[in-house]
């Protein structure tokens, strides 16, 4: 039996190491932080801040320069970070709206549209068509220059028409927008006296999720209750949250993760095949939810179909033409092992390529009257990295959409 001499050594010996291991453990974080520091600082490593539905700080060691035709490692470092954390405030009916902001890469007007190459004015001159683009973070551009996004690769397309001669076009696309939104915003438009000639709605990323609702709405209803009930609302993290994201902060989790880069050449050696290599198949959806997923899919396409039909009919009573746009995603007729980012989960999972497919058949099936575009499946068998992130498009990708939209007008 142990004397108390003996526990006392031990745990003074258990004490020491333990001290010991955390003070080096503390000491190889500030170093790789320095050394990350330095290189994302004053070396124009193509680095970027995190999102939420992806592996965060990890992202700052993929090769961007891929999806950026033309520019620097320091150019797309500044792009991207001047477009994190960009500001929200409140818009009547439609709930929120970025802030006005004035950038190198990243211009907002405060009447809540994205600046594209050669902006025209607000208020629009009534002398020249009008085009309104709308839809989620996709449309806006997220991630890319102004000079990047679909607005922009599609205004020379328009202009040089005879019939969209000195076209202006106008951004409203914002991240996270849903139909009812898009529908709102319209509307709003309209009833504030800037009716366009040309309506483009384009979706399909967010289609398919389990609540479609605002993304601030839950946040809007805490407030609220809040100041109603005057107690706070329920925001706390899990034990298993918490850890997860204090590991993913640490600079020796980034180290972690380049060395699996330079070693291996992908993200996730055990999940992504490297580039160029087949495509491994999605997960099977479990069996259990089958019947449900797909009443959920009946009725997200029902929903789109209704959301289209009332666009469509606010935009003839005032003589504006609609058209409507399905956009390509990256779990659906792509090469994910073309992805930068393919050892990932994507938006809404895998399910999201699944419930494109069963749209396309009904699209085959019953052709929509109107102007329906089918973009969706623009990027098969393309062999090159065409995302930025994990579904937002790259400047590429965002100049196949606009050229798509073109044709299917004409």
């Amino acid at each position: 039996m142990l004397s108390a001499s003996d526990l006392k050594k031990i745990a003074q010996d258990f004490s020491f190491i333990f001290c010991g291991v955390l003070g080096l453990f503390i000491v190889l974080n500030m170093l790789l932080w320095s050394a990350f520091w330095f290189r994302d600082t004053y070396l124009g490593a193509a680095s970027f801040q995190f999102m939420p539905f992806e592996l965060q700080s990890r992202e700052k060691d993929i090769p961007m320069g891929r999806v950026y035709p033309g520019m620097k490692d320091r150019e797309i470092r500044d792009l991207r970070r001047e477009m994190e954390g960009l500001p929200l405030m409140h818009e009547a009916y439609t709930q929120v709206k970025n802030r006005p902001k004035t950038g190198k890469y990243y211009n907002n007007h405060k009447a809540g549209f994205r600046y594209s190459v050669d902006q025209s004015a607000w208020p629009p001159d009534r002398r020249f068509p009008v085009v309104y683009l709308f839809g989620n973070s996709t449309v806006n551009g997220f991630r890319v220059a102004d000079w990047q996004t679909i607005a922009s690769a599609l205004t020379p397309l328009l202009r040089n028409s005879k019939r969209y001669a000195n076209a202006q076009i106008y951004n409203f696309g914002r991240g996270g927008y849903e139909l009812a939104q898009q529908r709102i915003l319209f509307e709003q438009l309209i009833a504030g006296g800037n009716p366009p000639d040309l309506a483009i709605f384009i979706n399909g990323l967010q289609a398919f999720e389990v609540l479609q609702r605002p993304p601030y709405e839950k946040m809007l209803a805490d407030l609220l209750d809040k100041s109603i009930a005057e107690t706070p609302p329920k925001t706390s993290m899990t034990i298993k949250q918490l850890t997860l994201q204090f590991y993913r902060w640490l600079p020796i989790s980034r180290f972690i993760f380049w060395i699996q880069v330079r070693l291996f050449g992908e993200a996730h050696p055990a999940r992504q095949p490297g580039l160029g290599e087949p495509r491994r198949t999605a997960p099977a959806e479990p069996a259990q939810d089958k019947a449900a997923w797909r009443r959920q899919v009946n009725r997200s396409i029902e929903k789109y179909f209704m959301f289209r039909k009332m666009a469509t009919a606010v935009g003839a009573a005032y003589n504006v033409r609609t058209v409507f746009v399905w956009q390509p995603v990256p779990s659906y007729k792509y090469d994910i092992s073309r992805h930068l980012f393919g050892s990932y989960d994507f938006y809404n999972g895998h399910r999201e390529g699944r419930a494109y497919a069963i749209m396309e058949s009904v699209v085959r099936a019953n052709r929509p009257a109107g102007e329906f575009i089918w973009c969706a499946d623009i990027q098969q068998g393309i062999d090159r990295p065409l995302y930025v992130d994990t579904v937002h498009y790259g400047p590429e990708l965002s100049a196949l959409v606009a050229n798509c939209i073109w044709d299917g007008m004409n």
